[in-house]
Parts: C-alpha cells; structure tokens; sequence
C-alpha cells in the first residue's frame, strides 16, 4: 500500500471498511440462524443419537446455503468493483493486468490485515462516505497519454475540415464543369445550325449559277436562231 498515492489508499480504505460491514453483517446472520434452528429443533428435552445427528446436519445445510450465497454474492462484488477500475482505463485506452497468483500469497494477505488493523484503530473505517471513483489524475504517463489523446482528437479534427474543404472544392469542380459542358452544348447547337445555314447558302448558290447558265444557254440559242 505504500506505494500507491492517498487518493488510491483512500479507495482501499472504503473498500476495506465495507467488506467489515459485510463481514460483521455475515457473522451476526450465521448466529441468528443458529438461533433460530434451535428453537425451531431443540423441543424435547432428550434426544438419542439420530436425533441429534439430524438436527446438526440441518443447521449445517442451512449454514452451508447460507455462506455460499454469501460468499457468492461476495465474489460477484468484487468483479463489479473491477469493472469499475477496467472501465476507467480503458478510458485511457490502458489495459490492466491481474496477477492471480499473489491472491494466496500469505504475506501481502497479512499486509493487508495489518493496513486495516492500523486503518481501524485511527478510526478511518468508522467514518461513512459513499466516494464515486474519480477518473485517473493528469500526472506522469496518464497525463501524456491524455495529451496524446487529446492530440489525435485535434488531428482527427483538422482532418475533418480539410475533408469538407476538399468536397467543396471538388463539388465547385463539379458545378463548372457541368456548366462548361452546358456551354459546349450551346454552342455545338450554334454550330450545327451555322452549318445547316452554310448548306442553305451553298444550295442557293449552286440554284443561282444553274439557273444563270441555263438562261445563258437560251440566250445564246434564241442569237443562233435570229441569225
């Protein structure tokens, strides 16, 4: 514990004082059900062997279900709080590692009796709070991290906008081009009909110069004939 900084120790302490609630609360629950067997199966006043032997095997059935939805429920806490400590690093995009064999290791388990003993006695786990966890301190590598982040967030950002400029650009494009094409089609239509006029011209002219030779012909007949 040591090693960890006040706010992180603060957590453990809340977590310690918590599971003494519950251990309290457990202990108190498995004398009231002891209680409540024996009035329930202790009638008589003697009992033979069978008897008896029945009577404990009950209390223990009920004793046994009893702490092993206990403990059960116990377990299932505790990986909800995990949850709660993966679910900020992963925030940060960290990943966290959990050593199970150091779970059984004697000695860090007897450390951790010694901090709650030492935390008990300063009258640190009788006072009450309901602390939400708070998300990691902008310190050391968690606070480049959060810069880098927030870096890529600003690149991802600019990048978005030269994204937009350049569809715009390209939809500007787009429009002159169309409209480019819309000229050339107004003026391919000129053509067409400047070539039609052309055609008109050409066919009047060659109407004219037949026409004109053939008169020359009659003139040049009705002279032959005169003379």
């Amino acid at each position: 514990m040591n090693s960890l900084n006040e706010h992180h120790i603060n957590q453990f302490v809340d977590i310690l004082r918590f599971s003494r609630l519950r251990r309290t609360q457990l202990l108190n629950d498995i004398g009231l059900i002891f209680e409540e067997e024996s009035e329930k199966e202790l009638n008589d006043t003697t009992y033979n062997k069978d008897e008896v032997e029945q009577i404990i095997n009950n209390m223990r059935d009920v004793v046994k279900n009893f702490v092993e939805n206990e403990v059960l429920n116990i377990n299932h806490m505790n990986v909800l709080l995990l949850q709660q400590f993966c679910k900020q690093a992963e925030f940060w995009h960290l990943n966290l590692l959990a050593n199970i064999s150091e779970l059984e290791n004697r000695q860090l388990l007897n450390n951790i009796k010694q901090f709650e003993e030492e935390q008990f006695q300063k009258n640190k786990l009788m006072k009450q709070t309901t602390r939400k966890l708070e998300p990691l301190i902008n310190e050391g590598p968690v606070g480049i991290l959060k810069k880098e982040i927030e870096d890529l967030k600003k690149e991802n950002e600019q990048v978005k906008q030269d994204k937009e400029k350049l569809n715009n650009e390209i939809e500007k494009l787009t429009n002159d081009k169309n409209k480019s094409d819309d000229k050339i089609k107004v003026l391919e239509g000129k053509i067409n009909s400047l070539q039609q006029d052309v055609k008109k011209l050409q066919s009047k002219k060659h109407e004219k110069e037949a026409n004109k030779k053939e008169e020359i012909i009659k003139v040049k007949i009705n002279n032959n004939i005169n003379t």
